[in-house]
């Protein structure tokens, strides 16, 4: 079993809260290819594929990174807001909004199952928030996480092909 993690973050200030930096931060995929065909190492690997866009390069050529290792079954893998944990074939994720992570404006600290994906399958979840710069930027920064899931099959090519089993959004109306 592989289980696939691909974790976009796009990071914005208020430079792109116009209407032309915002239609550039819009077109920022909420999913994309693997840079490269990776094959499993372990009979239970976890492949991450961690993407990053910023308002500096106008939300063009993210910085990205995949890394491969073993699944320990049980085992939580925390990504800011969400658990992934792999469970009786099963990949569970679990929502627990965190004002540090998340961002303002505050919301449930409530932990619910958001996504429930087997064999086949995959699922994305997105949450956004407002943040207080304290060293790169003067005033707020922004920030929108979308965390893709997969449980790869033998037969899949793409994992994020073609539109989700389910999807989960805790995005906020950022002002």
């Amino acid at each position: 079993m592989t289980l696939i993690i691909q974790y976009i973050t796009i990071r914005w200030t208020k430079k792109s809260r116009s209407a032309s930096g915002a239609t550039l931060r819009n077109a920022v995929p909420d999913r994309l290819a693997l840079p490269y065909k990776t094959e499993p190492k372990y009979d239970n690997s976890l492949i991450e594929h961690t993407v990053t866009y910023c308002e500096e390069n106008q939300f063009s050529e993210p910085d990205q990174e995949v890394n491969q290792r073993l699944l320990k079954l049980g085992k939580r893998e925390k990504y800011r807001c969400l658990d992934v944990r792999w469970e009786d074939e099963k990949a569970k994720v679990v929502y627990k909004y965190d004002f540090m992570e998340g961002g303002a404006p505050k919301r449930s600290k409530y932990p619910r199952q958001v996504l429930t994906l087997t064999s086949g399958e995959w699922g994305q979840a997105m949450y956004n928030g407002r943040h207080v710069s304290l060293f790169r930027f003067s005033g707020w920064w922004y920030k929108k996480t979308i965390i893709n899931v997969a449980v790869m099959s033998e037969n899949m090519k793409n994992p994020f092909e073609g539109k989700p089993r389910s999807t989960f959004s805790d995005l906020a109306h950022l002002i």
